[in-house]
């Protein structure tokens, strides 16, 4: 994924031998932290405004979705000290995992840089960790019971 033009663009292409070389790196870092129920680990390797990002799903058979999608940028926020300093360039690595296209439209809707700075100015971020075994809807619920 790139970001162009303030947009995420999802396609193929051809790795260049440079970003061949950056994604083969064992630089990867483990990220600790609330994964919450889905992630059962995370690595990030960042380097001059890339990040590898790996992702180990708890379900892998399930796929990224748009949760985990949501964790992940707050963790790479966190890793990266601040909104201001995130990589302009996505590599992710989940294996034969597939992404959900609710979590691709999770990326392309959250990084439009006017959305970004709307959501950053107006509203504030609580991590609210789902329970072992609540279903979506169950967490839902509870959430905005408690807000």
């Amino acid at each position: 994924m790139r970001l162009d033009n303030h947009q995420w663009r999802a396609r193929a292409y051809r790795i260049t031998p440079m970003e061949e070389r950056f994604l083969s790196s064992e630089m990867l870092e483990d990220v600790s932290g609330r994964l919450g129920r889905y992630i059962r680990g995370l690595q990030f390797n960042l380097l001059q405004g890339s990040c590898n990002v790996c992702i180990f799903p708890t379900a892998p058979q399930d796929g990224i979705g748009c949760r985990m999608i949501g964790t992940i940028l707050y963790q790479l926020a966190v890793k990266s000290s601040g909104v201001e300093h995130l990589p302009t360039d996505l590599y992710f690595q989940a294996g034969e995992c597939p992404f959900q296209l609710r979590s691709l439209l999770t990326l392309s809707y959250l990084c439009t840089a006017q959305r970004r700075r709307t959501i950053y100015d107006n509203y504030f971020h609580i991590h609210t960790t789902a329970l072992p075994k609540e279903t979506a809807s169950d967490y839902e619920k509870r959430v905005v019971i408690a807000f």
